[in-house]
């Protein structure tokens, strides 16, 4: 017998301690106090949209693209603060525009231990110039 009993149970004890694994850390939110999704913080379920209006300065001048609007999810699931992270266009008015869209969405608040909490996200707003169909 090359381990004998205590070199035995020693060896099944090493094996049962590396099959637990480390809890994650729980994620912390920020000075503001919003979390950003991932590890036990839910992501934000979009309830309803809006869609952003064209300007008609913008469509005139042809101006399309998509606007990034990065919003705070608030715990009931309306929109907090929102901010224009990536513009498409802030002489004409799409900018604006998209924010307005953007403060008007819902969502099923995101989550952390199943208890609703602000969470930041990113919408993207598409402006597309389509054809009018011909009659």
């Amino acid at each position: 017998m090359l381990f004998g009993l205590p070199g035995l149970l020693l060896c099944l004890f090493a094996i049962g301690a590396q099959a637990s694994l480390p809890q994650a850390p729980a994620q912390q939110p920020d000075a503001s106090g919003v979390y950003t999704p991932g590890g036990f913080v839910e992501l934000p379920q979009v309830k309803k949209e809006w869609r952003p209006n064209y300007t008609a300065e913008a469509l005139g001048r042809g101006i399309h693209g998509v606007v990034w609007v990065e919003v705070v999810v608030m715990p009931d699931g309306k929109v907090g603060k929102a901010a224009v992270t990536r513009s498409l266009d802030k002489v004409y008015g799409l900018d604006q525009e998209a924010l307005k869209a953007a403060r008007k969405w819902q969502f099923k608040p995101g989550r952390r231990f199943g208890a609703p909490v602000p969470v930041r996200v990113t919408i993207e707003l598409t402006f597309a110039i389509r054809d009018r169909p011909s009659r």
